[in-house]
């Protein structure tokens, strides 16, 4: 009797796990779909960012992103972003919200702490979180949507890391001084500013989307020893765009 209820429970999480997914790419698709129709560039609403979908999400069924932070010629890992089908999982390893999605909950944690909170794992929330975790306050896509509208506000296009373009301004703008973009996948490789609390030159770089088989199980395995309550909150409180 137990065992067939225990297998009635995995048919159930299968289910809803598989119907998450389907809704995880019908959201994605819908939104690469209004970008690609668009007619003008705007701000940071142009048909490339399309395209940039595709890569973020389309490369692979199951994708590996990490991100660094390099300053004073020192370059150190900041997180590890794991996700598709319906699921995104943060580790961090410097400070920050870590994350871990199981079916419809989001457990959530900050660096360092012991307790945490449970929130809804909303797939338009895991979504937009992806795309802000690999684009902080979109202000890649908004140098992006610049060189392409007022490409006199840049140098020359010179080679970056890993086959990617630097776009440098000739002037900072707003305390970006440049970033790195894959021009055939519509990655962003990298991302200079100026450092507005210690006013050194910081960069931000971000992993090309690489393939797993599956999310790794220490990622899951980082549950077991905190505690969680449930709380209203959504992922979004951690989206602030400028």
């Amino acid at each position: 009797m137990l065992q067939q209820f225990c297998i009635s429970v995995v048919a159930v999480s299968l289910l809803a796990a598989s119907a998450l997914a389907g809704e995880w790419d019908k959201l994605i698709d819908q939104r690469i779909a209004a970008y690609e129709a668009m007619k003008e560039r705007k701000s940071i609403a142009f048909p490339e960012v399309g395209a940039r979908l595709q890569t973020l999400f389309h490369s692979h069924r199951l994708s590996h992103v990490q991100v660094f932070s390099a300053q004073d010629g020192k370059r150190s890992l900041g997180a590890d972003i794991y996700y598709g089908e319906g699921q995104l999982h943060v580790v961090q390893h410097q400070h920050g919200w870590n994350l871990v999605t199981k079916g419809a909950e989001a457990y959530e944690w900050k660096f360092g702490k012991r307790t945490g909170e449970i929130t809804v794992a909303d797939p338009k929330d895991l979504i937009d979180y992806a795309i802000y975790l690999t684009d902080p306050a979109a202000f890649l896509t908004y140098v992006h949507g610049l060189y392409l509208t007022k490409p006199e506000l840049f140098e020359a296009p010179r080679p970056g890391e890993s086959g990617c373009t630097e776009l440098r301004f000739k002037k900072v703008h707003h305390g970006i001084r440049a970033i790195q973009l894959d021009q055939k996948r519509l990655w962003f490789c990298a991302f200079e500013y100026e450092n507005v609390t210690t006013g050194k030159v910081a960069t931000l770089i971000f992993s090309k989307p690489q393939a797993i088989q599956k999310i790794p199980n220490a990622v899951f395995e980082r549950l077991e020893h905190l505690q969680f309550r449930k709380s209203p909150s959504s992922l979004r409180r951690h989206m602030t765009y400028l």
